[in-house]
């Protein structure tokens, strides 16, 4: 029996309400806090650690949150636009209908997460790390994936537009059916097996075929 292709489809944008509560500078939240419908900016949550912290249709704007650890987090519907996330780390959550644009995502890292419909644009993802994730429905365009680590996760049918994944680690993904579009791959690592189904541009075939320190191991 031929191998079932992955279903890919475009990732689905948070549907906001037009009336959230606007909510400046809103307190660090505590283990099993709930906030919802709220139009948040200007946070100072910069190494904040909690667990079991839920975002339900929320706008997240302007806002900090470098160095924060949540734990078994809910994130669903939620838009971040032009925050810094660097350093943040996420194990054990569950991010569903998520967006994020002109952030600050330097050294972010999802462990045992759970991501669907996730978008990304105009990012700085350095050194990004995902490690044993299962990505569903994702679209990353214009991001800086440099040095990134995608080590044991699932990106199946994920798509990458104009991504710079120079030095990146996909060894050990399962990349059937991702889409690479005019990406940069030199000094990318992958192993044989993540190479299958995966579907490249000329460009990314260039750089695979033509050994400009894309590594096979």
């Amino acid at each position: 029996m031929p191998k079932a292709k992955p279903v890919t489809r475009e990732p689905r944008l948070p549907e906001l309400p037009d009336d959230l509560s606007p909510a400046v500078a809103w307190p660090r939240p505590e283990d099993d806090s709930l906030l919802e419908e709220l139009a948040l900016s200007e946070l100072d949550w910069a190494g904040l650690k909690a667990r079991r912290v839920n975002l339900e249709l929320c706008r997240v704007s302007a806002s900090d949150l470098s160095g924060a650890s949540l734990e078994r987090a809910g994130l669903a519907q939620v838009s971040f636009e032009g925050s810094n996330l660097s350093g943040l780390s996420l194990e054990d959550s569950v991010l569903d209908v998520i967006n994020l644009s002109g952030c600050r995502l330097t050294g972010l890292a999802f462990v045992k997460c759970r991501l669907s419909d996730l978008n990304l644009s105009q990012c700085d993802a350095t050194l990004l790390r995902a490690w044993d994730c299962t990505l569903t429905r994702v679209r990353l365009q214009d991001v800086n994936l440099r040095e990134a680590s995608f080590t044991g996760s699932d990106l199946r049918g994920a798509t990458f537009e104009a991504c710079d994944l120079r030095g990146a680690d996909l060894r050990g993904a399962n990349l059937d059916g991702a889409r690479l579009t005019n990406c940069r791959l030199t000094g990318a690592a992958f192993t044989p097996t993540a190479l299958r189904g995966l579907v490249l541009d000329a460009n990314g075939w260039l750089d695979l075929a033509g050994g400009f320190g894309v590594t096979v191991a």
